[in-house]
């Protein structure tokens, strides 16, 4: 991703980028760890700073950003499969 300051003044679509990654590995090792409440705050906190970058980016980052929503959209389509497991403990379906 190639998010950068446009015409001198800062972005904080990098400091957005870097906060939705984040969440994303926490998300999976929470995922790893069992930790189903863990995968779910983690999944609402990437949410929301999806939309705060949906928001604040600049025209020439769209494209990016569109990439990043369907990455988070296929995980959360690869978690609402694991919802489907008869094993996985009940805070998981919170996700829906």
């Amino acid at each position: 991703m190639s998010l950068r300051p446009v015409a001198g003044y800062p972005s904080s679509s990098r400091l957005l980028v870097n906060g939705i990654l984040g969440q994303t590995s926490s998300l999976v090792r929470h995922a790893l760890g069992g930790d189903w409440r863990g995968v779910v705050v983690a999944a609402e906190r990437r949410r929301e700073l999806l939309g705060r970058l949906e928001e604040q980016c600049f025209p020439q980052e769209a494209a990016d950003v569109t990439a990043l929503r369907q990455a988070v959209e296929e995980s959360e389509q690869a978690l609402a499969m694991i919802e489907s497991c008869p094993l996985v403990p009940q805070p998981v379906h919170m996700l829906r």
